[in-house]
């Protein structure tokens, strides 16, 4: 049985719901969903992933097997 860690190529190109605590302006923190795509692999990183996310024009970098065990990230089929 395969599973996401073992085909990390796979990720490339999917869209993604990410949750992220946000504290904004007021210091208060809130819980954020955003809508992205991972454009690429960290060369020589193969935990990391490069996101695009929408109506941003930065790109972030982020651990996503990480961040999908921990239940704060979600896979979009289109």
């Amino acid at each position: 049985m395969h599973t996401v860690s073992h085909l990390p190529s796979l990720l490339i190109a999917l869209c993604l719901l990410a949750r992220r605590c946000d504290t904004g302006l007021t210091k208060m923190k809130k819980l954020v969903h955003y809508i992205g795509q991972v454009i690429s692999q960290v060369p020589g990183y193969s935990d990391w992933y490069n996101i695009k996310y929408s109506g941003d024009p930065a790109i972030y970098t982020y651990q996503l097997l990480k961040d999908y065990s921990q239940g704060d990230l979600e896979l979009l089929v289109q």
